[in-house]
């Protein structure tokens, strides 16, 4: 007797919740175990993340670990969420990693629910599973890091971009503006996601063009009722209707860069004259209001430099630390292998324009950390997931073709076992890459000597300091303001110490490579009788860190 189709429907919604809710509790749980088992410090970025945040909660208004001055290069809204954490953890390391962790395990929900819109259950499923499990998605989730938030609202922002192409309502056009509004508020890049959106949403709808037009218009008016309190923000800081302000600082270095100097030369760079000439040696606002740049500049910028970028990009998406080769297979078996119909292709369509979009974005960047790509990570697990998909839905053709030999009856479970150990292939290659990755690997315990060493100057010094380092990380344990050592020769450097009169001057043979001079300097010493070495310790993997007082 066949069960009526309007009892099947729940049965089976019920069905997936049940493996969803399953799914989403592994996710957070390997995520808190990466959490505890590996982080023991605070990621670079993530200092002045966390540092926005305590300040926020204390009053002090959005200012970091760099000084008093706003700071403007990060977007407020995954500060606000850390702060909004700080009343529960006490500790803004750890609220940052909770919101972080938070974020990962619920990116499995829209994931889901994009890959069931797009493909259907089982893809749905594999998806959950791949993107709960990828390690380096688990990693990020476990770092303080914007990106795993970012892509929260991404997938989130997409689905409601493909239910909004129905042109049904009106309400899911209004949800994708205002969740890739807050995706802009998490990270700039998120500017570029209604552009993405739109020509998907007027396209396909060209029969019904005005009810198309007022469904753009209202995924356009909500996305910049979202981003308006932070466009008003930078405007009343800066002077100018501004929609981001990282990138006139970033074009800077470009520029400098395509002088023919390194990246660290021209991002911290100081001339024998002591002039800054790089940006993050200056403030920011002045940078701002004191330069410019054109769209002949970008493009300018990108024809000389697209070709290399493109092919950065093309080898880091396609490392084994993101399941290569083996993902790049699924993904092209899972786009090309069953036709397309017209209704895929409007779908499709908007999945591929966010993507070029994400690839776009990582052009207009002077190095590539792997984490600007694990948005476009989680995109090639979606069609990869269609791939696994379509492999097992081969094997059961190929084996209902053999039915003489193969029992009708294993054919389920023999698709179910070739879906699994394609997961666990995927999963397994990426494993090793995502432990050894150097963005992640700067918050494991072989760093926590860092840890350590800001938290002795905290309680020996305590009260404002100023602290020079190439990272924020030490400066944010001894709760100091942070200054960038200079990129330059060792005199020079000596110079800019008794211009600048920092505190303290902290150097790790970690980071030993990043300066001409440090790796003498920690060998033998600051050759300056204002110097004075008031700490030292080795570190884990040889060398040590050493904190010299600065007496001018």
């Amino acid at each position: 007797m066949t069960m009526p189709r309007s009892s099947v429907i729940p049965r089976l919604a019920r069905r997936g919740s049940v493996w969803l809710i399953s799914i989403l509790l592994v996710a957070f749980l390997v995520r808190v175990y990466w959490a505890v088992r590996y982080t023991a410090v605070i990621e670079n970025e993530g200092a002045v993340y966390a540092s926005l945040a305590a300040h926020l909660a204390s009053g002090k208004g959005y200012t970091s670990v760099f000084g008093a001055d706003k700071f403007l290069n990060f977007p407020p809204l995954y500060p606000i969420l850390i702060a909004s954490l700080l009343p529960f953890t006490g500790d803004a390391e750890w609220a940052a990693r909770l919101v972080s962790v938070i974020a990962g395990t619920l990116v499995t929900v829209p994931a889901y629910l994009v890959a069931l819109t797009l493909y259907g259950r089982v893809t749905a499923l594999v998806t959950a599973i791949v993107i709960a499990l990828h390690p380096l998605l688990v990693g990020y989730s476990a770092a303080v890091y914007a990106e795993s938030t970012y892509l929260l609202f991404l997938m989130l922002g997409m689905y409601c971009a493909l239910q909004a192409q129905e042109l049904r309502s009106y309400v899911w056009c209004a949800l994708a503006g205002i969740i890739f509004g807050l995706a802009y508020l998490v990270r700039v890049e998120g500017l570029m996601l209604p552009a993405a959106a739109i020509p998907l949403l007027l396209i396909p709808n060209w029969r019904r063009l005005g009810r198309a037009a007022i469904a753009s218009g209202v995924l356009l008016a909500s996305f910049l009722i979202v981003g308006a309190p932070y466009i008003a923000f930078l405007w009343a800081e800066t002077g100018k209707l501004r929609f981001e302000a990282k990138g006139l600082v970033f074009f800077v270095i470009l520029r400098r860069m395509m002088s023919g100097l390194s990246y660290l030369e021209a991002a911290y760079g100081l001339n024998s004259d002591l002039r800054e000439g790089g940006p993050f040696l200056q403030p920011w606002l002045s940078i701002m209001q004191s330069s410019t740049y054109s769209v002949s500049d970008v493009l300018s910028y990108l024809i000389e430099t697209d070709r290399q970028h493109l092919v950065s990009i093309f080898q880091t998406l396609t490392d084994r630390r993101f399941g290569s080769p083996l993902l790049i297979v699924m993904v092209v078996l899972g786009l090309l292998r069953s036709s397309w119909d017209r209704a895929r292709i409007t779908r499709e369509a908007l999945i591929l324009s966010i993507f070029a979009c994400l690839i776009g974005s990582y052009l207009m960047v002077q190095w590539l950390p792997t984490r600007y790509l694990v948005m476009a990570l989680a995109l090639l697990l979606v069609w990869a997931a269609k791939g696994i998909q379509e492999f097992s839905d081969w094997l059961r053709e190929t084996l209902r073709s053999l039915v003489g030999i193969v029992a009708e009856s294993t054919m389920p479970v023999t698709t179910t076992v070739a879906q699994a150990l394609l997961i666990a292939a995927l999963l397994l290659i990426a494993l090793p890459g995502a432990r050894q990755e150097p963005e992640l690997a700067s918050g494991f315990a072989t760093a926590r000597t860092t840890k350590e060493a800001g938290l002795w100057l905290r309680h020996t010094s305590p009260g404002p300091k100023t602290i020079m380092d190439v990272s924020s990380v030490f400066s944010f344990y001894a709760d100091g303001t942070h200054l960038y050592l200079p990129y330059c020769d060792g005199a020079t450097a000596l110079r800019y110490f008794a211009k600048k009169k920092p505190d303290f001057i902290v150097m790790s043979s970690r980071t030993s490579s990043v300066r001409p001079y440090l790796r003498t300097w920690i060998e033998k010493g600051i050759p300056d009788p204002h110097a004075a070495l008031v700490y030292a310790k080795p570190e884990p993997e040889g060398g040590n860190i050493v904190v010299y007082h600065w007496n001018p």
